[in-house]
């Protein structure tokens, strides 16, 4: 709702469909974004939703941008390229190797599970660091907390006990 009121502040029309964790079809909500003719999707949901949701708005041929709020690793994409090209993804700043941390991290995952390490895994080792390092072992000291300096970069408590971090947004594009 508050990204809704922000917008409806600046004059952009917002459309919000919603469903529930067991639908497999979304023709009944993409149709109603197709009616009214929108330019941009935004696709909040877990991983496998948010690929039946890409594939529908695809095979509808909804002529919108789609964005997807999930934060999707090399390999989702090299898995399904068909559905993910041409979309716009979110990535984290560990994804990027964007400080000495992130790039450590990224390696020492690798060398020890001999794959990629997922968003998952970066943020939860931001948190064990957060809670090791700063000995915060009560609901009273890690609500204290404000900003961690972590491998995805500067992450802030938000209002609401959320993680706030910075991430970046990508095209995925299919090699030709």
């Amino acid at each position: 709702d508050g990204a809704q009121d922000f917008l409806d502040e600046r004059g952009v029309s917002v459309y919000s469909e919603s469903f529930q964790a067991t639908e497999t079809d979304f023709s009944t909500q993409l149709l109603k974004l197709k009616q009214n003719k929108v330019d941009f999707i935004l696709v909040i949901a877990y991983d496998k939703q948010t690929l039946q949701v890409i594939s529908k708005i695809k095979e509808l041929d909804l002529e919108a941008s789609i964005f997807s709020a999930w934060m999707w690793q090399d390999s989702d994409f090299e898995n399904n390229k068909d559905i993910l090209s041409d979309t716009y993804n979110t990535r984290s700043s560990y994804m990027f190797g964007l400080n000495k941390d992130a790039v450590k991290f990224n390696e020492d995952f690798k060398t020890k599970f001999g794959s990629n390490p997922s968003q998952f895994s970066a943020v939860g080792c931001d948190l064990s660091l957060l809670i090791g390092k700063n000995n915060l072992n009560t609901p009273e000291k890690l609500n204290a907390l404000k900003v961690l300096n972590g491998i995805n970069g500067e992450i802030e408590q938000g209002q609401y006990g959320e993680l706030n971090f910075p991430v970046k947004v990508i095209q995925f594009v299919e090699d030709e």
